[in-house]
């Protein structure tokens, strides 16, 4: 799913704060659906059909849809499943696990850029979600991660 945005072929980490809160959250919920696809890729049909089946409709069919549209390394799917090992149990329910998943890829993208950047765009969310980015400052990421959250950023703004 696209994220709407003023100028996307100009979004990157280093511009989000500059979009509306509206797309900030589906950029956010974007992320974390792509990471949980990254993370499902490779996992056997069974495992993605009974996360499915937990989040129910549209997010199955959105979740599917990035899943099979997805041709990942080996590196980027050991990574997304490496941070969302525990993911499903901090997740309050299904609808709140792709907000979570992203924030928890972006959240530490946007500290390691320096400054307030981390804040800026959490403040620009509604503030349950903003807390939520916010929160995630220090999960765990590897310069290739937060390269591949760049990269994402980039990609879902273009559509592709």
């Amino acid at each position: 799913m696209p994220v709407p945005a003023a100028d996307p072929s100009g979004l990157s980490l280093d511009t989000l704060e500059g979009l509306p809160a509206v797309a900030l959250t589906e950029l956010i919920a974007a992320l974390g659906r792509r990471r949980v696809a990254l993370a499902f890729s490779s996992s056997p049909p069974g495992a993605l059909a009974r996360l499915c089946a937990r989040l129910g409709e549209p997010a199955a069919s959105e979740l599917l849809a990035e899943t099979r549209s997805l041709r990942p390394d080996h590196d980027e799917v050991r990574a997304a499943q490496r941070s969302l090992f525990k993911l499903a149990v901090d997740a309050a329910d299904p609808s709140s696990l792709f907000l979570l998943a992203g924030a928890r890829w972006l959240a530490p993208s946007l500290a390691g850029r320096g400054g307030d950047r981390l804040r800026r765009v959490a403040q620009r969310l509604p503030e349950p979600i903003g807390r939520l980015l916010a929160s995630q400052a220090g999960a765990p990421a590897t310069l290739p991660e937060i390269a591949a959250c760049a990269r994402a950023v980039r990609e879902l703004a273009a559509g592709a």
